[in-house]
Protein backbone atom coordinates (compact mmCIF):
# COMPACT_ATOMS: atom_id res chain seq x y z
CA UNK A 1 0.00 0.00 0.00
CA UNK A 2 1.28 3.76 -1.08
CA UNK A 3 1.90 5.72 1.54
CA UNK A 4 -0.09 8.64 2.29
CA UNK A 5 1.90 12.24 1.37
CA UNK A 6 1.98 14.27 4.21
CA UNK A 7 0.73 17.93 3.60
CA UNK A 8 2.39 20.20 6.41
CA UNK A 9 1.02 23.36 7.51
CA UNK A 10 2.85 26.57 6.96
CA UNK A 11 2.23 28.68 10.34
CA UNK A 12 2.99 32.25 9.75
CA UNK A 13 4.79 33.64 12.72
CA UNK A 14 4.11 36.88 13.89
CA UNK A 15 6.88 39.79 14.00
CA UNK A 16 9.01 39.93 17.24
CA UNK A 17 7.96 42.18 19.44
CA UNK A 18 11.10 44.14 19.14
CA UNK A 19 10.77 44.07 15.74
CA UNK A 20 7.50 45.74 15.32
CA UNK A 21 8.82 48.15 17.90
CA UNK A 22 11.74 49.11 15.72
CA UNK A 23 9.80 49.47 12.58
CA UNK A 24 7.16 51.91 14.08
CA UNK A 25 9.86 54.24 15.45
CA UNK A 26 12.07 54.63 12.07
CA UNK A 27 10.99 58.28 11.13
CA UNK A 28 10.59 58.07 7.23
CA UNK A 29 11.29 61.73 6.61
CA UNK A 30 14.57 61.80 8.53
CA UNK A 31 15.64 58.90 6.93
CA UNK A 32 14.97 60.74 3.60
CA UNK A 33 16.76 64.03 4.75
CA UNK A 34 19.80 62.34 6.23
CA UNK A 35 19.97 60.55 2.58
CA UNK A 36 18.71 63.61 0.73
CA UNK A 37 20.09 63.72 -3.19
CA UNK A 38 21.55 59.67 -3.04
CA UNK A 39 21.31 58.82 -6.75
CA UNK A 40 20.10 61.90 -7.87
CA UNK A 41 22.64 63.63 -10.53
CA UNK A 42 22.44 67.57 -10.58
CA UNK A 43 24.44 67.58 -13.68
CA UNK A 44 23.10 70.16 -16.37
CA UNK A 45 23.84 66.99 -18.93
CA UNK A 46 21.65 64.57 -17.12
CA UNK A 47 18.79 66.82 -16.66
CA UNK A 48 16.13 68.52 -18.93
CA UNK A 49 12.68 69.70 -18.75
CA UNK A 50 9.97 68.76 -21.53
CA UNK A 51 8.80 71.04 -23.43
CA UNK A 52 5.04 72.40 -24.31
CA UNK A 53 4.16 72.29 -28.00
CA UNK A 54 1.17 74.49 -29.58
CA UNK A 55 -0.47 72.28 -32.35
CA UNK A 56 -0.42 73.24 -35.73
CA UNK A 57 -2.22 71.12 -38.56
CA UNK A 58 0.99 69.80 -39.48
CA UNK A 59 2.10 68.84 -36.03
CA UNK A 60 2.28 64.76 -36.01
CA UNK A 61 0.09 64.70 -33.25
CA UNK A 62 -2.81 66.04 -34.96
CA UNK A 63 -2.37 63.64 -38.00
CA UNK A 64 -3.89 60.37 -38.07
CA UNK A 65 -1.42 58.94 -40.94
CA UNK A 66 1.58 59.64 -38.43
CA UNK A 67 2.74 57.07 -35.71
CA UNK A 68 2.85 60.06 -33.09
CA UNK A 69 -1.14 60.58 -33.62
CA UNK A 70 -2.99 61.34 -30.17
CA UNK A 71 -6.52 60.18 -30.31
CA UNK A 72 -8.33 63.74 -30.48
CA UNK A 73 -5.80 65.88 -31.12
CA UNK A 74 -6.11 68.72 -33.42
CA UNK A 75 -4.71 72.41 -34.60
CA UNK A 76 -5.21 74.53 -31.58
CA UNK A 77 -4.66 71.87 -28.88
CA UNK A 78 -1.72 72.35 -26.19
CA UNK A 79 0.69 69.43 -26.25
CA UNK A 80 3.20 68.54 -23.96
CA UNK A 81 5.70 66.24 -25.32
CA UNK A 82 6.52 62.99 -24.60
CA UNK A 83 2.65 62.80 -23.30
CA UNK A 84 0.03 60.69 -25.22
CA UNK A 85 -2.54 64.03 -24.02
CA UNK A 86 -3.21 67.23 -25.38
CA UNK A 87 -4.92 70.34 -23.12
CA UNK A 88 -7.66 72.09 -25.05
CA UNK A 89 -6.43 75.81 -25.86
CA UNK A 90 -9.37 77.73 -25.47
CA UNK A 91 -9.00 76.43 -21.84
CA UNK A 92 -5.52 77.10 -21.36
CA UNK A 93 -3.20 76.11 -19.13
CA UNK A 94 -2.25 78.45 -15.80
CA UNK A 95 1.48 78.72 -15.84
CA UNK A 96 3.85 80.75 -13.72
CA UNK A 97 6.94 81.87 -15.65
CA UNK A 98 10.14 81.08 -13.66
CA UNK A 99 12.99 81.95 -16.50
CA UNK A 100 13.48 83.58 -19.68
CA UNK A 101 16.22 82.99 -22.55
CA UNK A 102 16.74 82.99 -25.83
CA UNK A 103 18.41 80.47 -28.80
CA UNK A 104 18.60 80.16 -32.55
CA UNK A 105 17.67 77.13 -33.17
CA UNK A 106 19.44 75.63 -37.03
CA UNK A 107 17.14 73.16 -39.25
CA UNK A 108 18.00 70.93 -42.24
CA UNK A 109 16.05 72.87 -45.56
CA UNK A 110 13.00 71.83 -46.60
CA UNK A 111 11.68 70.50 -42.96
CA UNK A 112 14.31 67.96 -42.67
CA UNK A 113 14.72 67.83 -39.23
CA UNK A 114 16.53 69.46 -36.56
CA UNK A 115 20.44 70.07 -36.62
CA UNK A 116 21.88 72.37 -33.71
CA UNK A 117 20.88 75.12 -30.46
CA UNK A 118 22.67 78.15 -31.19
CA UNK A 119 23.12 80.81 -28.24
CA UNK A 120 23.04 83.57 -30.76
CA UNK A 121 22.35 83.91 -33.95
CA UNK A 122 25.47 82.57 -36.61
CA UNK A 123 27.45 85.06 -37.61
CA UNK A 124 27.54 83.29 -41.31
CA UNK A 125 23.95 83.33 -41.41
CA UNK A 126 22.18 85.79 -44.21
CA UNK A 127 18.69 86.86 -44.37
CA UNK A 128 17.71 85.30 -47.74
CA UNK A 129 13.70 86.07 -49.80
CA UNK A 130 12.60 82.86 -51.00
CA UNK A 131 12.43 83.58 -54.85
CA UNK A 132 9.10 81.79 -55.07
CA UNK A 133 7.36 83.86 -52.81
CA UNK A 134 8.89 87.46 -52.16
CA UNK A 135 7.07 87.61 -48.42
CA UNK A 136 8.61 84.45 -47.46
CA UNK A 137 12.47 84.95 -45.58
CA UNK A 138 14.99 83.16 -43.70
CA UNK A 139 18.42 83.34 -41.82
CA UNK A 140 20.52 80.90 -43.68
CA UNK A 141 23.69 78.99 -43.69
CA UNK A 142 26.20 78.72 -46.03
CA UNK A 143 25.45 75.08 -46.46
CA UNK A 144 21.53 75.69 -46.98
CA UNK A 145 20.25 75.06 -43.32
CA UNK A 146 17.81 77.33 -41.63
CA UNK A 147 18.31 79.40 -38.18
CA UNK A 148 15.19 81.06 -36.50
CA UNK A 149 14.95 82.43 -33.70
CA UNK A 150 13.29 80.85 -30.55
CA UNK A 151 12.11 82.76 -27.27
CA UNK A 152 11.93 79.99 -24.50
CA UNK A 153 9.72 80.36 -21.43
CA UNK A 154 10.68 78.06 -18.21
CA UNK A 155 7.11 77.36 -16.46
CA UNK A 156 5.75 75.70 -14.00
CA UNK A 157 1.92 74.16 -15.26
CA UNK A 158 -0.56 74.57 -12.32
CA UNK A 159 -3.93 72.50 -12.06
CA UNK A 160 -2.66 70.02 -14.66
CA UNK A 161 -0.95 67.68 -12.64
CA UNK A 162 -0.60 66.51 -8.89
CA UNK A 163 1.99 69.35 -7.72
CA UNK A 164 2.96 72.16 -10.03
CA UNK A 165 5.52 70.50 -12.73
CA UNK A 166 8.40 72.69 -15.02
CA UNK A 167 7.90 72.53 -18.93
CA UNK A 168 10.13 74.67 -21.43
CA UNK A 169 7.20 76.32 -23.82
CA UNK A 170 9.26 77.78 -27.08
CA UNK A 171 7.81 80.89 -28.85
CA UNK A 172 9.39 81.15 -32.57
CA UNK A 173 7.76 82.84 -35.92
CA UNK A 174 4.54 84.61 -35.18
CA UNK A 175 4.59 83.67 -31.82
CA UNK A 176 8.12 85.92 -30.75
CA UNK A 177 5.36 88.51 -30.85
CA UNK A 178 3.05 86.33 -28.52
CA UNK A 179 6.37 85.98 -26.44
CA UNK A 180 6.95 89.93 -26.58
CA UNK A 181 3.33 90.66 -25.49
CA UNK A 182 3.76 88.13 -22.46
CA UNK A 183 7.03 90.08 -21.25
CA UNK A 184 5.28 93.15 -21.47
CA UNK A 185 2.51 92.25 -18.93
CA UNK A 186 5.54 90.94 -16.91
CA UNK A 187 6.98 94.13 -16.71
CA UNK A 188 3.80 96.09 -15.65
CA UNK A 189 4.48 94.04 -12.01
CA UNK A 190 5.35 95.79 -9.46
CA UNK A 191 7.10 95.26 -5.86
CA UNK A 192 5.92 96.90 -3.17
CA UNK A 193 8.89 98.92 -3.57
CA UNK A 194 7.69 99.88 -6.78
CA UNK A 195 10.65 97.93 -8.57
CA UNK A 196 9.34 95.55 -11.49
CA UNK A 197 8.58 92.67 -10.05
CA UNK A 198 10.21 88.96 -10.27
CA UNK A 199 8.55 86.82 -13.18
CA UNK A 200 7.33 84.23 -10.70
CA UNK A 201 5.02 86.83 -8.52
CA UNK A 202 2.53 86.39 -11.01
CA UNK A 203 0.92 83.55 -12.49
CA UNK A 204 -0.98 83.58 -16.14
CA UNK A 205 -3.46 81.92 -18.37
CA UNK A 206 -1.92 81.13 -21.65
CA UNK A 207 -4.86 80.26 -24.38
CA UNK A 208 -3.97 79.65 -28.25
CA UNK A 209 -5.89 81.98 -30.70
CA UNK A 210 -6.55 81.23 -33.98
CA UNK A 211 -4.95 83.34 -37.32
CA UNK A 212 -5.14 83.51 -40.86
CA UNK A 213 -4.04 85.42 -44.04
CA UNK A 214 -3.74 84.92 -47.35
CA UNK A 215 -1.07 82.18 -46.94
CA UNK A 216 -2.93 80.06 -44.96
CA UNK A 217 -4.46 79.47 -41.14
CA UNK A 218 -2.50 78.92 -37.98
CA UNK A 219 -2.57 79.53 -34.31
CA UNK A 220 -0.77 81.90 -31.46
CA UNK A 221 -0.18 81.77 -27.71
CA UNK A 222 -1.78 84.16 -25.89
CA UNK A 223 -0.97 85.52 -22.34
CA UNK A 224 -3.45 87.14 -20.04
CA UNK A 225 -3.26 87.90 -16.24
CA UNK A 226 -3.80 85.23 -13.49
CA UNK A 227 -3.34 85.77 -10.15
CA UNK A 228 -0.15 86.82 -7.63
CA UNK A 229 1.61 83.83 -6.23
CA UNK A 230 0.96 83.76 -2.64
CA UNK A 231 1.49 80.28 -1.79
CA UNK A 232 4.69 80.06 -0.27
CA UNK A 233 5.53 76.12 -1.14
CA UNK A 234 4.79 77.13 -4.99
CA UNK A 235 6.31 80.20 -4.98
CA UNK A 236 9.52 78.34 -3.25
CA UNK A 237 9.76 75.99 -6.43
CA UNK A 238 9.33 78.63 -8.66
CA UNK A 239 12.33 79.73 -7.37
CA UNK A 240 14.10 76.79 -7.39
CA UNK A 241 13.61 75.96 -10.85
CA UNK A 242 14.78 79.60 -11.95
CA UNK A 243 18.20 78.79 -10.25
CA UNK A 244 18.44 76.24 -11.72
CA UNK A 245 18.30 77.08 -15.17
CA UNK A 246 20.27 80.29 -14.57
CA UNK A 247 23.06 78.20 -13.00
CA UNK A 248 22.67 75.91 -15.48
CA UNK A 249 21.64 72.78 -13.31
CA UNK A 250 18.47 72.22 -15.50
CA UNK A 251 18.46 72.86 -19.59
CA UNK A 252 15.38 72.49 -21.92
CA UNK A 253 16.49 69.09 -24.18
CA UNK A 254 17.95 70.87 -27.25
CA UNK A 255 16.26 67.76 -29.43
CA UNK A 256 13.17 68.69 -28.56
CA UNK A 257 12.49 70.79 -30.93
CA UNK A 258 9.88 69.52 -32.93
CA UNK A 259 10.28 70.94 -36.76
CA UNK A 260 6.53 69.88 -37.40
CA UNK A 261 5.27 71.72 -34.54
CA UNK A 262 4.77 76.07 -33.38
CA UNK A 263 9.04 75.65 -33.18
CA UNK A 264 9.20 75.49 -37.05
CA UNK A 265 7.18 78.26 -38.50
CA UNK A 266 9.08 80.79 -40.99
CA UNK A 267 11.02 82.93 -38.85
CA UNK A 268 11.65 86.77 -40.57
CA UNK A 269 12.82 89.35 -38.34
CA UNK A 270 10.40 92.33 -38.09
CA UNK A 271 7.45 90.51 -40.19
CA UNK A 272 4.82 88.95 -37.56
CA UNK A 273 2.60 87.11 -40.44
CA UNK A 274 4.78 84.39 -41.28
CA UNK A 275 3.73 81.12 -41.21
CA UNK A 276 5.00 77.20 -42.09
Amino acid sequence: MAKKAVTKAVVKTAPKPQQAVAKANVNVDMLLDQYAGAGVSTDASDNTIPFIYLVQSLSPVALKSRSEYIKGAEAGNIWPRGEKQVWDGEEGIRVIPCYFSKCWVEWMPNRGGFVERHETKPSQAELRTDPKDPKKKAWEMPNGNVVQESREHTVLVLDKYDHPTPFVIPMTGTNLKSSKDWMTLMNRKLTSKGDIAPAFAYSYNLTTIARTNDRGDWYMWEASDDEKVEDATVLQEAIRIYKAFKGGQLTGAADNYDMDSDAHEDNTEGEENEIA
